[in-house]
């Protein structure tokens, strides 16, 4: 994945969440749900490292979310199920780091 993609697909991530978080300002403390669907988690250190850290300098503390991962370990025609599993565990936003995961989500 190029480093432009990626950082595209970062900021929407990040934008989709500081828009929930501005919705509920207000409300009591929710905890978000992430669901981070990737190809395999030996590559989580590339993409999910620079994600908490993009939170964190947007003010967000570890308690203010949770993250769900869910791995199709190079077997693209897992991505439906998997991401339809983060849909049925209710996650607040889906984080696609491929091309294949970001469609099937």
């Amino acid at each position: 994945m190029r480093p432009r993609t990626l950082a595209i697909l970062l900021t929407l991530g990040l934008s989709l969440l500081a828009a929930l978080l501005a919705g509920e300002a207000q409300q009591a403390r929710k905890v978000y749900r992430i669901g981070w669907l990737g190809t395999s988690n030996e590559h989580v250190s590339p993409f999910l490292g620079p994600f908490q850290r993009e939170l964190r300098a947007l003010g967000w503390k570890r308690e203010d979310f949770a993250l769900e991962h869910r791995w199709a370990y190079g077997n693209y025609e897992r991505f439906p199920t998997l991401a339809a599993e983060l849909v049925r565990l209710k996650v607040d936003v889906i984080v696609a780091v491929s091309a294949p995961g970001t469609r099937a989500a």
